[in-house]
């Protein structure tokens, strides 16, 4: 009678786990989300996947929410808090370069062209009060220079629509007017691929967990 009992006891155990495990999951196994945002460090060594991100996010700008120093061989060059910095596409992008670049002030500007190593940021063009320090020709430094995609709590197999948020410094901002198309498909290892407009950005581990709602 004991033994009988005994397996009674573990069937009820067995069958109460499974209506718990039905009970949490709705019914259907849990989601795949990535739980890490995917940062892309400007370097040559990630030049090809930096001018995809550029060319999916051409026209994005950033207010810098303080003062800014960019650091130059001879001398430093500040952007004033509330300047806007658009970053573009540059078809003609050769060696180390990635995109172009507009850094301006009320009806001040600068122009020029970024290059990785971290960002360089080479001036073609200043007016107004730009033309204090910022001259044409010269080269000014962000290092840390980062790109990055918030992704996180994207699922497996799905698509989304995120912002841009470029590290400068110890400034990071996020593009107040653009998003970009990022796909979230499984990769063979077990991880998360994350893709733009059909390019490989990063592969993250993908830990199971709640999909984002």
């Amino acid at each position: 009678m004991k033994l009988r009992l005994n397996k009674l006891m573990a069937g009820l155990v067995m069958a109460g786990s499974a209506l718990a495990l039905v009970g949490c999951g709705g019914g259907g196994a849990p989601d795949l989300v990535v739980k890490t945002d995917a940062v892309t460090a400007v370097s040559p060594a990630t030049i090809d996947t930096t001018k995809v991100l550029v060319a999916a996010a051409s026209g994005a700008t950033f207010t810098l929410p303080t003062e800014l120093t960019f650091v130059g061989t001879s001398g430093n060059a500040t952007a004033p808090a509330g300047s806007v910095l658009e970053i573009t596409q540059k078809p003609d992008a050769s060696g180390n370069e990635f995109a172009g670049f507009k850094l301006t002030s009320g009806s001040d500007s600068v122009t020029g062209v970024i290059e990785a190593g971290s960002c360089l940021f080479r001036v073609t063009e200043s007016t107004g009060i730009f033309t204090q320090n910022w001259t044409v020709g010269q080269t000014f430094v962000q290092s840390p220079c980062n790109i990055t995609l918030p992704v996180v709590n994207a699922a497996v197999g799905s698509t989304v629509n995120v912002p841009i948020v470029l590290t400068l410094g110890t400034m990071q901002i996020t593009a107040g007017n653009k998003t970009i198309s990022v796909t979230v498909t499984a990769a063979p290892n077990g991880g998360a691929t994350i893709s733009v407009g059909g390019s490989v950005i990063t592969v993250t581990p993908l830990p199971t967990g709640a999909a984002a709602t």
